[in-house]
């Protein structure tokens, strides 16, 4: 049992992290104006990702492609950085598994080339819903550090309502990313 106390206490610290970062794009080239948003998902494992939240300001990089911002986390173990910015697939990464108590952690995220992913929404009767919210639940395995860890926030950026047709498409993923959908 004190085995079990060590190990929580030691992946569970929640206070205030520094996360900086640079944000590139798929030639390597620094990518200005990117909007990135500190996320920590809080597992309920009935349905993944119930209490996903931002944990501080949204920020934008500067003309260098970097980033700072503070974010209040309770465990580093399920923070993420998200990163986005028109014309270019949203990128993200987990805080290594190898710092839970860290105070400082610095990300360099790939802005990949976007794909279209669509589908339509129909109800029990197979008639197109029109207007319905679709929301996107976005894994990857990235260089196998995310191991198909899915994010949920910032819940705007991962939303869209299907039109008349009941159809919806995202256009902000990469070829690489594979989605659930609520």
């Amino acid at each position: 049992s004190d085995l079990v106390v060590l190990l929580w206490a030691g992946s569970c610290f929640g206070g205030t992290v520094i996360v900086t970062g640079q944000i590139v794009d798929f030639h390597g080239r620094p990518v200005r104006e990117a909007e990135v948003a500190v996320v920590e998902n809080d597992r309920d494992w009935r349905i993944e990702l119930s209490e996903a939240r931002v944990c501080g300001p949204v920020v934008r990089t500067d003309d260098r492609g970097q980033f700072e911002t503070k974010a209040e986390v309770y465990s580093t173990r399920d923070m993420f950085v998200v990163a986005r910015k028109p014309g270019l697939a949203l990128a993200w990464d987990r805080a290594p598994l190898d710092a839970p108590s860290a105070s400082r952690l610095a990300f360099r995220l790939v802005m990949e080339k976007p794909q279209t992913l669509s589908g339509v929404v129909v109800n029990a009767s197979g008639k197109a819903l029109a207007g319905a919210v679709v929301r996107a639940v976005p894994k990857t395995c990235y260089l196998s550090t995310l191991d198909q860890s899915p994010i949920s926030q910032p819940e705007s950026w991962l939303s869209t309502r299907t039109d008349a047709e009941g159809r919806f498409r995202f256009d902000a993923f990469s070829v690489d990313v594979s989605c659930d959908f609520w």
